[in-house]
This record gives structure tokens, C-alpha cells and sequence, in this order.
């Protein structure tokens, strides 16, 4: 297989592959305006640390879970269907309309605690919401 710079001439499907993550990860990390990827409501950057991105899951009972992420990892994952956090904090009927909050964390807690008021801050106001940011 010939190999040109970032594509494969010989091998069309991995150049698509490649172009599509390529893409896909340009429009998680490369421009601060919000987005959407898929269902996932998407703002902010990696580099400059204000990267948010906010996930809506309606339940078999009818109510609506919302997952606040952090991670471009994870919104990846949640983009092709995952619904699982490796660290979360839950916050019970706080949302807007009585809604469970997932809240992605980290292993350090002073960081997830940082990353808890920067989240909640942001989704208060995107949302008009006053969920209490401890």
C-alpha cells in the first residue's frame, strides 16, 4: 500500500476512516463554538480548559437523564451509544425539571471538584438553570 501524507491511495475505506476521526476530532477539540456531535451538545476547547459538552437521555419511565462530560474520550463514546461514565457523580432531581445529573469526574478530588463548579457553572447558564454548584 502506497502511503501519501495522511491518506492511503491504495486503501480508499482506511483514508475515509482516517478522514472521518480526523473531523470527528477536529469537532471536539479545535474551535470554542458550542456544536453538536450527534445528540451531544458540545462547548468550549481542550487546550484552553473550558471544554463542556452536554448529553440528553430520556428513560424507559419518561424523564431525562443529563450527562455533563468532560472528556473528548467520552463524548466519542457516548457518539456511538455508550451511556456509561468511568467516574461519575450523581445528582438526584437537581436539574432543571427535577432530571438525574451525571456528572463526569476524575480521580484527583480537588480537580473533580474544580471540574464540578466549571461544569455546573456552564450548564446553568446555557440552560437558565440554578442547579446549586457546591
Amino acid at each position: 500500500m502506497e502511503h501519501l501524507g495522511d491518506t492511503y491511495a491504495g486503501d480508499p475505506m482506511r483514508a475515509a476512516l482516517l478522514a472521518s476521526a480526523t473531523i470527528l476530532a477536529l469537532a471536539l477539540t479545535g474551535c470554542g463554538e458550542p456544536r453538536q456531535v450527534g445528540d451531544i451538545y458540545v462547548q468550549g476547547d481542550v487546550a484552553s480548559y473550558n471544554y463542556y459538552a452536554e448529553f440528553r437521555d430520556k428513560q424507559s419511565n419518561g424523564k431525562e437523564r443529563i450527562y455533563l462530560l468532560i472528556d473528548p474520550q467520552t463524548v466519542n463514546a457516548f457518539a456511538a451509544g455508550a451511556k456509561e461514565l468511568p467516574m461519575s457523580k450523581t445528582l438526584i432531581a437537581a436539574g432543571p425539571n427535577k432530571e438525574t445529573i451525571m456528572l463526569e469526574q476524575v480521580k484527583d478530588s480537588a480537580q473533580s471538584l474544580i471540574i464540578t463548579r466549571r461544569i455546573l457553572t456552564m450548564f446553568n447558564s446555557k440552560n437558565a438553570a440554578s442547579v446549586k454548584v457546591p
